[in-house]
C-alpha cells in the first residue's frame, strides 16, 4: 500500500495588506539551509501605483517602509526593516515592485509580525501569523515548500541578478500574489527535493492543480537523479489557458523508486487563475443567507473579521480552513463566518446560537484570566484549550518553588476516555505554554516534566522541538 505524507510545512498565501490605496501582497516558503536551520523566504509585491508619489526635482518619488519581526514567546529571534524607494517620470508605465527577504531560523514555533507604511501618505498596514518550522526528517527524501514564481532563469554570473532571488544556479523571481492570467502567464513552481542519506538514487515528482471537486487541470512531471546528501532544484511549468477563473490547490508530490509502496511527500499551496475568456465558473464556497444582514457578523470591522476567523479555525475542518484561506473580500469572509457558526447551531429554532454563546463565555473567561501582555487570553495556549474543550473537570496549579517552574494540570474526564493537558510558565511571567497532552492531535511529550519544569535541565529544548504536531 502506498504511503503518503502531506508536508506539515506547506505554506499558503500569507496575506494581502490593505490600507486605502496601499496594497501589498505577501507569500513565503521554507527550504532546508544546513544541518540545523531553515532558510525562510518572505516574498512581497505591490502595484507601483498603490504608493503615493511626491515631486522631487524632475522625478516623482514613492517610498514604502517595511518591518518584519520573528519572535518566540520570550524573545525576538530575527528583525529586519528596509525602505523600498521608487522614482518615476511622467508618462512612465507603472510596474509591480517585487522583493524578497531571507531569514535563517532553527526549528521551532514563532510569531511573525509584518508592518508596512507608505512614507509619503502615512498609510499603514500590518499582519501577524504563526510560523511553525518542524524538526528535520532524518532519512529518505524531503520536500521543500512550493514557491510560485513569475520566472525562473539559469544563471552563470549571479552578480547580474538580484541576490535574494538567486538559488544556486537559478534566479527565481517570486510571484507573491500567486495569481496567473490565462493567455499571458504559465503556472511556474519551484521546489527543492532533498536526499537526506545515501538510500535514494532517483526522485520522481509531479506538479498538479486541482479544483474543489479534485479534478486535475494540469500535470507536469519530472525524473531526477539525486546524489546522496544533496538536493535537486525542481522547476515545473504548466499552462492555465483552459482553466476557469478561480482558486485552485497546487501540489508538488515527490517519491523515490518505481514501486507502489514508496513513500510520497506532498507540499501544497493555493494559486489563483484569472481567465477573461472563460470567466468565473467555480461553485460558491458558502451559501448566502438573508439573515446574515441582521447578524452580528455583518457589522464586523476588517480587523474583527480576521480575529474571528482565527478563532473559528480552532474548530474548523481542513476543508473549512482551506475555504477561509481562499477568501479575499472582507464581506465574503463575514458571510463565511456566519455560515460556519450557523452549521454548528444545535437548535436553529431559538433566537440565538447556543454553541456560539457558550464560546463567547469561554472567551470572556480566558481574556479575564489568561491574557499575557498585549496578547488576549483566547489567543494563548490555555485559552485555546478552554475554547475547544471547555472548562476542565479538574485544574491543579503548581506554583514556582525555586527548583521547579510553575505549571498547571488540566483534566477532562468526559473526553476520549479522560485526557490531561500540562502547561508550564517557561519564562516566569505568566505565559503558560502547552508542553504535553494525552489528547488526540495535541502535542505529546512524556518527558515534559524534566524538560520544562525542572529548572536548568534542557533549557533550550522547547525551542528545538517539533511544534508541527499542535
Amino acid at each position: 500500500m502506498r504511503k503518503i505524507i502531506a508536508a506539515a510545512w506547506a505554506f499558503a498565501l500569507l496575506s494581502r495588506l490593505c490600507a486605502g490605496a496601499l496594497k501589498l501582497d505577501f507569500d513565503a516558503a521554507k527550504f532546508l539551509a544546513d544541518s540545523s536551520r531553515y532558510r525562510w523566504e518572505l516574498y512581497y509585491s505591490l502595484p507601483e501605483n498603490s504608493l503615493k508619489y511626491v515631486a522631487e526635482g524632475k522625478d516623482s518619488v514613492g517610498e514604502l517602509y517595511i518591518k518584519v519581526l520573528i519572535k518566540t514567546s520570550v524573545d525576538i529571534v530575527a528583525e529586519k526593516e528596509w525602505i523600498v524607494s521608487r522614482k518615476k517620470s511622467s508618462g512612465e508605465k507603472p510596474l509591480d515592485l517585487v522583493g524578497q527577504k531571507n531569514f535563517l531560523l532553527e526549528p521551532g514555533q514563532y510569531e511573525a509580525d509584518i508592518f508596512a507604511r507608505d512614507l509619503k501618505s502615512g498609510e499603514v498596514a500590518s499582519v501577524s501569523f504563526d510560523l511553525i518550522l518542524p524538526k528535520y526528517p532524518k532519512r529518505g527524501i524531503a520536500l521543500s515548500d512550493i514557491e510560485i514564481a513569475s520566472s525562473v532563469q539559469k544563471i552563470t554570473d549571479s552578480r547580474n541578478f538580484y541576490k535574494p532571488f538567486v538559488k544556486k544556479k537559478l534566479a527565481v523571481t517570486p510571484n507573491p500574489s500567486i495569481t496567473r492570467v490565462a493567455g499571458r502567464d504559465k503556472a511556474i513552481a519551484y521546489a527543492e527535493i532533498y536526499n537526506l542519506d545515501d538510500t535514494v538514487r532517483t526522485a520522481y515528482s509531479k506538479f498538479v492543480a486541482l479544483d474543489e471537486s479534485k479534478k486535475v487541470w494540469f500535470e507536469a512531471e519530472r525524473r531526477d537523479e539525486i546524489a546522496p546528501r544533496s538536493f535537486v532544484q525542481a522547476v515545473y511549468e504548466a499552462s492555465v489557458d483552459s482553466m476557469p477563473t478561480g482558486a485552485y490547490k497546487a501540489e508538488v508530490a515527490a517519491r523515490w523508486g518505481e514501486g507502489g509502496d514508496s513513500l510520497i511527500i506532498v507540499s501544497r499551496k493555493k494559486i489563483y487563475v484569472i481567465n477573461p475568456r472563460l470567466g468565473y465558473k467555480r461553485k460558491e464556497n458558502f451559501i448566502s443567507d438573508v439573515n446574515f444582514e441582521t447578524s452580528v457578523f455583518a457589522t464586523l470591522t476588517p480587523k474583527q473579521t480576521e480575529l474571528e476567523i482565527r478563532k473559528a479555525k480552532y474548530f474548523a475542518s481542513a476543508e473549512e480552513m482551506d475555504k477561509f484561506d481562499e477568501l479575499t473580500d472582507v464581506n465574503a469572509k463575514r458571510k463565511a463566518l456566519y455560515q460556519f457558526w450557523k452549521k454548528r447551531d444545535p437548535d436553529p429554532s431559538t433566537p440565538y446560537n447556543e454553541t456560539l454563546e457558550d464560546l463567547r463565555k469561554r472567551e470572556k473567561y480566558a481574556n479575564s484570566y489568561f491574557s499575557f501582555g498585549n496578547r488576549k487570553g483566547w489567543d494563548t495556549d490555555r485559552g485555546r484549550i478552554l475554547l475547544v474543550y471547555g472548562m476542565p473537570d479538574e485544574r491543579i496549579q503548581h506554583p514556582f518553588n525555586g527548583d521547579n517552574r510553575a505549571y498547571e494540570e488540566w483534566f477532562y474526564g468526559s473526553i476520549q476516555g479522560g485526557v490531561y493537558f500540562y502547561f508550564v510558565d517557561l519564562t516566569g511571567y505568566g505565559n503558560y505554554v502547552l508542553v504535553h497532552s494525552t489528547a488526540y492531535n495535541e502535542i505529546y511529550d512524556p518527558d515534559w516534566f524534566s524538560k520544562y519544569v525542572e529548572r536548568g535541565k534542557n533549557e533550550n529544548d522547547f525551542f528545538r522541538r517539533n511544534e508541527g504536531e499542535r
